[in-house]
């Protein structure tokens, strides 16, 4: 790594999955979810790695301006984008669990793709005891709680639908829960379309249903 460059960027988010969505089909980033469980992105030369950070404000005044290159600003802009519906299923589950439909359209993969369903977690913090961070409280944004494959998808196939049963696992806060489903290629890596649904939304099932 060549001494002095920038290598790693934090970029404000209101929504981390949506803000994933956005860069990784308009620019190709590659996004990964990192040990600590929160989303992370690699740029296409492989050079700059960052994450989307929550909670904090977009800086409306010129300060410090970052550019991502394009080969065409007009073909950035027409990129189709996958729509992924995810709602509460009313088929019987076990216990407390969760049923979850999950829906793709508009899918337009060039090699095989994995649709994944997520659980993740915001407003969780850290307090580190030791090392550079000692004393320190420390924030996350979405922790991944939970991740399971729901299916694939193989062109020239563009529409998925499967289900995912979820239990809200004890000590996992639920106002402050969402699930994710998203639809990744295998080998590129390329996220093709995203959905999240805040679960404190998510209406109940009806008696009988």
């Amino acid at each position: 790594m060549t001494n002095g460059k920038i290598c790693y960027l934090e970029i404000p988010a209101a929504d981390v999955a949506a803000s994933a969505r956005f860069y990784a089909t308009v620019f190709g980033w590659k996004v990964r979810q990192r040990g600590d469980g929160q989303q992370a992105f690699d740029d296409t030369t492989g050079s700059v790695s960052g994450s989307w950070v929550t909670g904090r404000s977009p800086s409306r005044d010129p300060g410090i301006l970052t550019y991502v290159m394009v080969d065409s600003i007009e073909q950035a802009a027409r990129i189709p984008k996958a729509t992924i519906t995810i709602e509460r299923g009313n088929g019987a589950a076990p216990g407390d669990a969760m049923i979850f439909s999950v829906r793709a359209e508009g899918l337009g993969a060039s090699e095989p793709a994995d649709v994944l369903f997520a659980v993740t977690e915001e407003k969780i913090s850290t307090d580190v005891p030791r090392g550079e961070n000692a004393g320190r409280r420390l924030a996350h944004s979405a922790v991944m709680r939970m991740g399971v494959r729901v299916g694939e998808v193989h062109p020239p196939a563009t529409a998925f639908a499967g289900s995912v049963t979820l239990s809200v696992q004890p000590g996992w806060r639920r106002a402050n829960l969402r699930v994710v489903a998203f639809v990744q290629e295998r080998r590129s890596r390329r996220i093709l379309g995203v959905g999240a649904l805040p679960l404190d939304k998510v209406p109940p099932v009806l008696p009988g249903g």
